[in-house]
């Protein structure tokens, strides 16, 4: 098992340290002895892993897990893998950084916050992930949109909502920028004498790729359509 380590206090002669260093040495006979239940902390610092995030209370707590890519390209519990959870507590190792969201998986790596105790830092993707457009709230000419995670399923049925992610997401369309004008629209049509056009949300379905800005918001860039009435 895996003990906590102290940074402070002492009883008579024995300080904190000589208590770390007696939990250190209990720890590594137990590694040796095949008999511990999970690796030893230490050995997992720096190490590079998988997480998916599971749930993030109302103060931002982030419960998570280790996964590994399964035989069918979906994510499978590692068995044994590191957590967030001990005992009760499902949020006793925090994970770190801007831009986790129910149902991401990330990397992530081990460190030492200033007390001693374990943390994860997560480490964000860069490079674009698959949704499908859910929903579109607002009356424009810049929506909200919501999502869910895609996954490219057959030619037959197409794209579908990845059934290894759970919860949605908010994203802004980079497209929806430019201010419209009545000669010309979107990123550069120019509109027909008499005519008068209105921009539309993108359509629920659509399938699209987001990045994350440099405050972990999902943004994806997709030209809208158009209401058009001539004349």
């Amino acid at each position: 098992m895996e003990f906590p380590r102290f940074t402070q206090g002492n009883v008579g002669a024995m300080t904190f340290a000589h208590v770390n260093a007696v939990f250190e040495r209990i720890e590594r006979l137990e590694a040796q002895a095949g008999v511990s239940a999970s690796p030893k902390g230490e050995s997992r610092m720096g190490r590079v892993i998988n997480v998916m995030v599971n749930s993030i209370d109302a103060q931002g707590q982030v419960a998570w897990k280790e996964v590994a890519r399964s035989g069918d390209g979906s994510w499978a519990d590692v068995q044994g893998g590191a957590t967030s959870a001990q005992g009760s507590n499902a949020t006793a190792i925090p994970l770190i950084g801007a831009g986790t969201v129910v149902g991401a998986v990330m990397q992530a790596v081990m460190r030492r916050d200033s007390s001693g105790a374990f943390v994860y830092h997560a480490i964000r993707y860069e490079s674009p992930e698959w949704f499908i457009i859910t929903q579109s709230t607002g009356t424009g000419p810049r929506w909200t949109y919501t999502a869910r995670r895609a996954r490219f399923q057959s030619t037959e049925s197409g794209w579908i909502i990845d059934p290894t992610s759970t919860g949605s997401v908010t994203m802004f369309n980079a497209a929806e920028n430019p201010v419209d004008t009545a000669t010309e629209i979107g990123l550069g049509t120019i509109v027909p004498n008499g005519t008068t056009v209105v921009r539309r949300p993108i359509k629920n379905t659509s399938v699209v790729p987001a990045f994350r800005d440099s405050l972990g918001q999902l943004c994806f860039f997709a030209p809208n359509g158009y209401q058009v009435t001539c004349g």
